[in-house]
C-alpha cells in the first residue's frame, strides 16, 4: 500500500501499555506516579494534596496526560499527511537516486 508521494504508508505502531499510564510527572509534586496506582491517593495526600479539590484537579491532569499519550500516533499521522501534501522540494534532482557505471 502506498501513501502521499508514491511512498510506502506507514506501517503499524506499536507501545506498551505501560507507556500510557506510568511515569508521569506531577510538576507540582515533583513526583512520577503510575496513573492505575490503587494507593495514589494516598501518596499525594502525603506529598501535600490536602483537599479533594486538589486531589481532583491533580486527577484530571493525569487523565489528560494519559489521553495525549494516547493520541500521539494520531496525531503524527495528521502531521505526517500535512507536510507530505504541502512540502514541495526546492531541488528534487538532489532526492534522485544516481547509479553510476563505474566507468571513469
Amino acid at each position: 500500500m502506498e501513501g502521499a508521494g508514491g511512498r510506502p504508508a506507514p506501517g503499524p505502531f506499536f507501545s506498551c501499555r505501560c507507556f500510557y499510564t506510568d511515569n508521569i510527572f506531577l510538576e507540582d509534586f515533583r513526583l512520577h506516579v503510575r496513573s492505575t496506582e490503587p494507593q495514589l491517593e494516598s501518596i499525594l495526600r502525603s506529598k501535600g494534596c490536602k483537599t479533594e479539590e486538589q486531589f481532583r484537579k491533580v486527577q484530571a491532569k493525569i487523565d489528560e496526560e494519559v489521553q495525549r499519550r494516547k493520541l500521539l500516533h494520531q496525531k503524527s499521522l495528521e502531521r505526517r499527511s500535512i507536510i507530505s501534501a504541502c512540502y514541495k522540494p526546492l531541488n528534487p534532482a538532489v532526492y534522485v537516486l544516481q547509479v553510476g557505471t563505474g566507468l571513469c
